[in-house]
């Protein structure tokens, strides 16, 4: 990925959960932005709707070309209070929340969002070049 921001990191996941479709138990839906439809639908509650292997999770994409960790750019900073709280309960109802960041050194972190709002010092699940690699190692191996 040559650009950094966030439709990239966007397209550069879906690219991924389409590919994720034709090899393993996996399906994903796209949730549009209320922004990007004039406002005209509600706010949703994240980028995406993805069943893996019987679970069910929510991810939110985001991205920034000043910080290269989500710990640096803060989770207030870069999720709305909407989003924030659609992840409470969304998790409270025993969903994951999965927060993926694009950071400015180019490389994605996977995180469980409730999770790193209750302890912002956790590590992410995965911190790498490949959303292809991030993603297996959440659906396949990835621990709350």
């Amino acid at each position: 990925m040559n650009r950094n921001d966030g439709k990239t990191a966007e397209a550069a996941v879906q690219k991924c959960l389409v590919w994720l479709e034709t090899k393993y138990p996996c399906t994903f839906n796209r949730l549009y932005d209320s922004r990007s439809a004039r406002n005209l639908i509600p706010p949703n509650p994240a980028d995406f709707i993805v069943g893996f292997d019987g679970k069910f999770y929510l991810l939110e994409v985001k991205s920034s070309i000043k910080f290269d960790t989500l710990k640096r750019a803060g989770v207030n900073g870069t999720f709305s209070a909407n989003q924030l709280l659609s992840c409470r309960l969304w998790t409270r109802a025993g969903l994951n929340y999965i927060a993926v960041f694009y950071g400015a050194k180019k490389q994605f972190e996977i995180h469980y969002l409730h999770t790193l709002i209750e302890d912002p010092k956790l590590e992410p699940v995965y911190r790498g070049a490949s959303i292809e690699d991030g993603l297996l190692t959440l659906f396949l191996g990835g621990s709350k």
